[in-house]
């Protein structure tokens, strides 16, 4: 039976790449910042780790102070150095959402529209592009 399928020209199973090398990285980038993802939400459910966890999360630096016009304190966020753990959590928000829209989204659009690899490279480009700009539009308003 194996030698027929190897003399008829079958695929055959691919190979997993080995753990930790460069390509298995770039195949599974998605899945491995989205178990980074997890750690977060995870750690801000419980009260021992919620602390730690919220720096990922909500802006540090934050001054409240009353303004003369209005009788309610206005809260107002500067910039400092724990701040680099929330851009850092964000990013990987991003790269995680991003290889959910290619895996999920483009990917199938794409075997169902037979491009060639020039116009794939594009298709993906301006998918990726247009949800960016989407959230942006909608974000900004």
């Amino acid at each position: 039976m194996v030698e027929l399928r190897r003399s008829m020209g079958g695929r055959g199973k691919k190979t997993s790449p080995p753990f930790l090398s460069h390509e298995f990285i770039i195949q599974n980038h998605g899945d491995i910042m989205s178990c980074l993802l997890m750690i977060v939400v995870i750690g801000l459910l419980f009260q021992g780790t919620s602390a730690f966890a919220s720096i990922f999360i909500v802006p540090q630096y934050n001054d409240t102070f009353p303004l003369i016009v209005d009788s309610e304190p206005q809260a107002y966020y500067r910039t400092g150095p724990k701040d680099i753990a929330a851009v850092a959590f964000y990013t990987i928000g991003w790269i995680t959402l991003h290889a959910i829209l290619q895996e999920y989204v483009l990917d199938k659009l794409q075997r169902k529209l037979h491009l060639s690899k020039t116009k794939m490279s594009k298709f993906a480009e301006s998918g990726q592009l247009f949800v960016f700009a989407l959230y942006s539009v909608i974000h900004s308003g």
